[in-house]
């Protein structure tokens, strides 16, 4: 059965470079969060899987912009945003501009879950840490409304939607939604996004940890495919 304990070695290098990769890949996307593969043994079996996939939440650096639509969240929540087919996604990209009807939309032209129209004479808009949205004319300024975030009891039991988003699941728990500044409710940061939180000498840590990981196990079938062809062999 130690060939099956190799071979299963190899897959669980396998899928965890992977997941290395993907967050090599996403090392400059806006808000992303790394992940990492879990593993554990086949209990009454012989090796290892992979049991799941973790994602990391912790807080990425800030960049600032110096464009007021950009927004990073300092601190717990997700941009709540209205996907075309009616259904609600999540997100931690803050990079957001408005569009033809005033609205203001994420980079992939999704609707800002929040009744918030800019007005055509605005000239800027002023973003305030507790989400509330001002349009500026001529020195004047109006208040058009306050952005809302979500919260998640597991924010970990989110799943990836592509695109940068989220969705929830019975994992993550029903949205919470709020302002920012509220009750556990992060802060908004205009002018800044915030950048992914993946460690590129992690990342690469572990890579050369995976290669090595999947060479050894390789190696090891082999070495178990030779030792059963030479009992094989002394069998005829």
């Amino acid at each position: 059965m130690s060939i099956y304990t190799s071979l299963s070695g190899i897959m669980v290098h396998m899928l965890r470079q992977d997941v290395t990769a993907n967050n090599i890949a996403n090392i400059n996307t806006t808000g992303f969060k790394s992940s990492r593969a879990e593993t554990q043994e086949n209990h009454g079996l012989t090796g290892a899987h992979t049991s799941a996939t973790s994602r990391s939440n912790a807080q990425g650096a800030f960049l600032q912009t110096s464009r007021n639509m950009d927004m990073a969240v300092e601190g717990r929540g997700f941009f709540p945003l209205k996907t075309p087919n009616g259904e609600t996604a999540y997100t931690r990209d803050g990079t957001f501009h408005v569009d033809s009807q005033g609205r203001i939309v994420s980079s992939n032209g999704y609707r800002l879950d929040a009744d918030i129209t800019v007005p055509s004479s605005a000239q800027s808009l002023r973003i305030g840490p507790d989400g509330n949205v001002f349009a500026i004319s001529n020195g004047n300024s109006q208040h058009i409304g306050r952005i809302e975030m979500a919260n998640f009891f597991n924010p970990q039991g989110l799943a990836g939607a592509g695109g940068n988003l989220y969705r929830q699941t019975a994992a993550s728990g029903p949205a919470v939604l709020g302002y920012p500044g509220q009750n556990g409710f992060g802060t908004v940061l205009s002018g800044s996004l915030e950048t992914s939180n993946v460690s590129i000498v992690k990342e690469m840590t572990d890579m050369i940890i995976n290669q090595r990981g999947m060479e050894v196990n390789l190696k090891a079938t082999q070495t178990q495919d030779r030792l059963l062809g030479m009992l094989l062999d002394l069998k005829k």
